[in-house]
Protein backbone atom coordinates (compact mmCIF):
# COMPACT_ATOMS: atom_id res chain seq x y z
CA UNK A 1 0.00 0.00 0.00
CA UNK A 2 0.51 3.35 -0.66
CA UNK A 3 1.39 5.75 2.83
CA UNK A 4 1.83 9.69 2.89
CA UNK A 5 2.51 12.08 6.17
CA UNK A 6 1.28 15.87 6.57
CA UNK A 7 2.65 17.56 8.72
CA UNK A 8 1.26 21.12 8.81
CA UNK A 9 4.62 22.78 10.75
CA UNK A 10 8.06 21.44 10.72
CA UNK A 11 8.18 21.45 14.45
CA UNK A 12 10.69 24.58 14.65
CA UNK A 13 8.74 26.44 17.34
CA UNK A 14 9.40 23.48 19.88
CA UNK A 15 11.86 22.32 22.81
CA UNK A 16 14.90 20.07 21.90
CA UNK A 17 15.68 17.98 24.82
CA UNK A 18 18.20 16.17 22.81
CA UNK A 19 20.21 18.66 21.04
CA UNK A 20 21.20 22.77 21.36
CA UNK A 21 19.19 23.46 18.24
CA UNK A 22 16.25 25.70 18.51
CA UNK A 23 14.16 27.82 16.05
CA UNK A 24 14.65 27.12 12.58
CA UNK A 25 17.87 24.88 12.91
CA UNK A 26 15.21 22.65 14.69
CA UNK A 27 12.73 23.18 12.13
CA UNK A 28 15.40 21.51 9.62
CA UNK A 29 16.87 18.99 12.02
CA UNK A 30 12.57 17.93 12.42
CA UNK A 31 12.52 18.00 9.11
CA UNK A 32 15.40 15.73 8.17
CA UNK A 33 13.99 13.39 10.96
CA UNK A 34 10.84 12.98 9.09
CA UNK A 35 12.72 12.28 5.85
CA UNK A 36 14.72 9.44 7.38
CA UNK A 37 11.61 8.02 9.08
CA UNK A 38 9.62 8.08 5.93
CA UNK A 39 13.06 6.13 4.18
CA UNK A 40 11.99 3.28 6.94
CA UNK A 41 8.17 3.13 6.80
CA UNK A 42 8.36 4.49 2.41
CA UNK A 43 5.56 6.96 2.80
CA UNK A 44 5.38 10.37 0.88
CA UNK A 45 5.90 13.37 3.43
CA UNK A 46 4.24 16.66 3.23
CA UNK A 47 4.36 19.99 4.54
CA UNK A 48 1.97 22.72 4.84
CA UNK A 49 2.89 26.77 4.92
CA UNK A 50 1.59 26.76 8.61
CA UNK A 51 4.44 28.23 10.98
CA UNK A 52 5.23 26.28 14.53
CA UNK A 53 5.27 29.54 16.55
CA UNK A 54 5.91 27.44 20.18
CA UNK A 55 2.97 27.09 22.80
CA UNK A 56 -0.19 27.73 22.01
CA UNK A 57 -2.84 27.05 24.43
CA UNK A 58 -6.35 26.78 22.29
CA UNK A 59 -7.10 26.48 18.47
CA UNK A 60 -8.11 29.94 18.05
CA UNK A 61 -4.91 31.20 19.47
CA UNK A 62 -3.22 29.41 16.59
CA UNK A 63 -5.54 30.02 13.83
CA UNK A 64 -5.42 33.94 14.76
CA UNK A 65 -1.64 33.31 13.90
CA UNK A 66 -1.80 30.95 10.90
CA UNK A 67 -3.18 32.20 8.09
CA UNK A 68 -6.52 29.15 7.96
CA UNK A 69 -7.27 29.26 4.42
CA UNK A 70 -3.87 29.21 3.53
CA UNK A 71 -3.37 26.00 5.52
CA UNK A 72 -6.29 24.44 4.75
CA UNK A 73 -5.86 25.04 0.72
CA UNK A 74 -2.25 23.46 1.39
CA UNK A 75 -3.96 20.07 2.90
CA UNK A 76 -6.70 20.21 0.20
CA UNK A 77 -3.91 20.16 -2.27
CA UNK A 78 -2.46 17.33 -0.85
CA UNK A 79 -5.28 15.00 -0.75
CA UNK A 80 -6.43 16.24 -4.32
CA UNK A 81 -3.07 14.89 -5.23
CA UNK A 82 -2.49 11.76 -3.77
CA UNK A 83 -6.13 10.65 -3.21
CA UNK A 84 -5.72 8.94 -0.21
CA UNK A 85 -8.42 6.05 -0.10
CA UNK A 86 -8.01 6.48 4.33
CA UNK A 87 -7.18 9.63 6.02
CA UNK A 88 -6.60 9.56 9.72
CA UNK A 89 -5.82 12.42 12.28
CA UNK A 90 -4.11 12.09 15.28
CA UNK A 91 -5.64 14.92 16.52
CA UNK A 92 -9.37 15.25 17.45
CA UNK A 93 -10.10 19.34 17.52
CA UNK A 94 -10.19 19.70 21.21
CA UNK A 95 -8.23 20.48 24.18
CA UNK A 96 -7.92 16.78 24.76
CA UNK A 97 -5.54 17.34 22.13
CA UNK A 98 -3.21 19.39 24.55
CA UNK A 99 -1.60 22.31 22.78
CA UNK A 100 -3.55 24.54 20.45
CA UNK A 101 -1.30 23.37 17.43
CA UNK A 102 -2.99 20.08 17.77
CA UNK A 103 -6.23 21.21 17.99
CA UNK A 104 -6.07 23.41 14.78
CA UNK A 105 -4.74 20.24 13.03
CA UNK A 106 -7.64 18.32 14.04
CA UNK A 107 -10.48 20.43 12.76
CA UNK A 108 -8.22 21.36 9.74
CA UNK A 109 -8.14 17.85 8.78
CA UNK A 110 -12.17 17.78 9.16
CA UNK A 111 -12.30 20.99 6.90
CA UNK A 112 -9.84 19.78 4.37
CA UNK A 113 -11.32 16.17 4.27
CA UNK A 114 -14.64 18.13 3.22
CA UNK A 115 -12.94 20.59 1.27
CA UNK A 116 -11.07 18.12 -0.80
CA UNK A 117 -14.35 16.71 -2.34
CA UNK A 118 -16.10 20.04 -2.80
CA UNK A 119 -15.68 21.59 -6.38
CA UNK A 120 -16.92 25.25 -5.05
CA UNK A 121 -13.71 24.97 -2.31
CA UNK A 122 -10.47 25.39 -4.02
CA UNK A 123 -11.65 25.68 -7.52
CA UNK A 124 -8.36 27.19 -8.75
CA UNK A 125 -6.50 24.05 -7.57
CA UNK A 126 -8.73 22.23 -10.52
CA UNK A 127 -6.14 24.74 -12.95
CA UNK A 128 -3.10 22.51 -11.38
CA UNK A 129 -5.30 19.29 -12.00
CA UNK A 130 -6.42 18.34 -8.98
CA UNK A 131 -9.82 17.49 -9.22
CA UNK A 132 -11.88 17.21 -6.17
Amino acid sequence: METAYLSLTRGDGGQNLIGPELGEALGVLRTEELAAARQIDGGKQFFTRAFDFGFSKTADETLRFWNRDSVLKDMVRVIRRFRPQVIVSVWQGTPADGHGHHQASGILSLEAYHAAGDPKRFPELQAEGLSP
